[in-house]
C-alpha cells in the first residue's frame, strides 16, 4: 500500500509471515494515509517525481532489531528525540528499510515510531512540526494542542475527535504559508503497562474525519492535565513565554525555515497561545470547541536580533523600537571610520557566539537559539545582546562599556559596570552565546 506520511511517499509491504488477516488489519488501521493522489503502491516515486521510501514490515526471533535500516537508536519511541537529533534518512528512490520486532505487535508499534522520525526526518526543512494532537472543526479550522509524550494527547484525541476532526495525535507539520499537512496515524494506545503499544486506525474508534478544505491552525494550546478535579480553563501566555515552552515540542526546529520567526508565525495565526488547565479531556473539550470557533489572529511586538536578520522579518523604525528599549537597526560598522572599538585598541572584542542559529526581541526581551536550546535574555543580557547586533556581531570592551553606560544600563559606577559586565559575559560564554 502507499502511504503518505506528511509528505513522505512511503511503499508498505509485508513479509511472508505476517498473516492476510493481519495485514487486512494494519492497512486498515493507516488507511487514513493512504495516498490519494497514487494508485499504483508498487512503484517507487510518487506523481511529482519524489523518491518513495519502501518499508518491509517483518516479524522475527526476540532480540533482533526492531528498526532495521534506521540510522539512530533501536527502539526509539516516535515524539521521543525527534525534536533534536532524530533519525537521518535518506529516502532514495531504491531506499529500502525492514522494520522488524519480535512479535507483529512490537513490530507494528516499531512501524508506527519509524515511519513517524522518516517523515518527520524527510520534511525538517520544509514544514514546522510540533509535537501536538490536532483537532479540526467544520470550517477547517485546527486547534493544536502540544504536550510532551504521555501526558494525554491520545487520551484528548478519542475523546475530541468524535466531535471535531482528527488530523493527528503526533505531530501537527504547518507550511510556511500556515497550510497544516495532516498526519491522520493509527493511534499509539496503552492497554497494558509493559506491553508494547497498541495501534488502534482512528476508524475503528469513531473520530471524525476533518473537512475536504485546507486546514489552517486556529487555536494553539499547551495541555498541563491535573491529577486532581479541576475545573477546565484557558489561562493566556506571554509570547516569549509561550516560545520558549514550545520549543521541546519541536521537532528539528534549527532546520525549521524561519526558525524562531515561523515558530512566532504560528503563535501570531493562533492568536497568540494558551495553557489548558484540566483534569478530564471530556469537560475541557467544551472549553476548546468555544476558543476555537472565537480565536481571530494577532500582532506579536516582535523583532530579529541577528545582524544579519532576513526579509522575512517584520518591519521596523525607530518608534517601534524605542517602544521595546531598542535603537532602530543600523548598519555593521566597515572600515577604520568605525566607532566600534579594534582588537588592537581595546583589551578584547566580544563576538556572538559561533552557533548562535538565530534570535529574536520579543518586547524588551531576546530569545536566542544556540544549537537546539533557546536561551531568554533580559535586562543587562538583553542590553549587551542589543550592542553586539547594532555593531554587526563584535564590539570592543570599551566601546561596550561606553554605550551601555550611555543608556544607563545599568545605572551604577564604572567600577561597578565593569564588574557587572564581567559577570554577565561569563554567563554568556558559557551558554555559547557570546565568545
Amino acid at each position: 500500500m502507499r502511504l503518505r506520511v506528511l509528505e513522505l511517499p512511503v511503499d508498505l509491504t509485508f513479509g511472508a509471515e505476517v498473516s492476510t488477516s493481519d495485514r487486512r488489519r494494519i492497512e486498515q488501521a493507516w488507511a487514513r494515509c493512504v495516498d490519494a493522489t497514487s494508485t499504483a503502491p508498487a512503484v517507487t516515486a510518487d506523481e511529482a517525481g519524489a523518491a518513495a521510501l519502501h518499508v518491509v514490515l517483518r516479524v522475527g526471533e526476540a532480540g533482533q532489531d526492531a528498526g532495521e535500516g534506521l540510522r539512530g537508536e533501536a527502539g526509539e519511541e516516535a515524539g521521543s528525540g525527534v525534536r533534536t537529533d532524530g533519525a537521518e534518512a535518506d529516502a532514495s528512490a531504491a531506499d529500502t528499510r525492514t522494520v522488524r520486532g519480535p512479535t507483529l505487535a512490537y513490530a507494528e508499534q516499531s512501524l508506527t515510531s519509524r515511519l513517524t522520525l522518516w517523515g518527520i526526518d524527510d520534511a525538517r526543512r520544509r514544514l514546522l512540526m510540533l509535537h501536538a494532537l490536532g483537532l479540526s472543526d467544520e470550517q477547517g479550522r485546527v486547534a493544536i494542542l502540544a504536550a510532551p509524550s504521555g501526558t494525554g494527547k491520545t487520551t484528548f484525541a478519542r475523546t475530541g475527535g468524535a466531535g471535531l476532526g482528527y488530523v493527528t495525535d503526533e505531530t501537527v507539520a504547518i507550511t510556511p504559508e500556515g497550510r497544516i499537512v495532516p498526519y491522520p496515524k493509527p493511534l499509539s494506545v496503552i492497554e497494558q503497562p509493559g506491553r508494547p503499544k497498541v495501534q488502534i486506525g482512528p476508524d475503528a474508534v469513531g473520530l471524525r474525519r476533518p473537512p475536504q478544505t485546507a486546514l489552517r491552525p486556529t487555536l494553539l494550546v499547551m495541555l498541563d492535565r491535573q491529577e486532581e478535579p479541576t475545573e477546565p480553563r484557558l489561562e493566556p501566555m506571554e509570547p516569549a513565554d509561550a516560545l520558549v515552552a514550545l520549543m521541546p515540542q519541536i521537532s528539528y526546529v534549527a532546520d525549521t525555515p524561519g526558525r524562531l520567526a515561523a515558530v512566532v508565525r504560528a503563535i501570531e495565526r493562533c492568536g497568540g497561545m494558551r495553557r489548558l488547565v484540566y483534569a478530564e479531556a471530556a469537560e475541557a473539550l467544551p472549553v476548546v470547541r468555544r476558543a476555537l470557533a472565537e480565536s481571530a489572529p494577532v500582532a506579536v511586538d516582535w523583532a530579529p536580533a541577528l545582524p544579519d536578520a532576513g526579509a522575512d522579518a517584520p518591519a521596523q523604525d525607530a518608534t517601534d523600537a524605542a517602544s521595546r528599549g531598542q535603537r532602530a537597526p543600523a548598519p555593521a560598522p566597515a572600515g577604520p571610520e568605525s566607532s566600534v572599538a579594534s582588537a588592537d585598541e581595546t583589551a578584547s572584542v566580544v563576538r556572538i557566539g559561533q552557533n548562535v542559529l538565530d534570535a529574536i526581541w520579543i518586547s524588551d526581551e531576546v530569545l536566542a537559539l544556540v544549537d537546539r536550546r533557546v536561551y531568554r535574555l533580559q535586562g543587562l543580557g538583553a542590553a549587551i545582546w542589543q550592542e553586539l547586533a547594532l555593531a554587526g556581531g563584535e564590539i570592543g570592551w570599551d566601546a561596550l562599556v561606553a554605550e551601555l553606560q550611555g543608556q544607563g544600563q545599568p545605572p551604577v559606577g564604572e567600577a561597578d559596570m565593569v564588574t557587572l559586565l564581567d559577570a554577565a559575559l561569563a554567563v554568556l560564554r558559557e551558554s555559547g552565546l557570546v565568545r
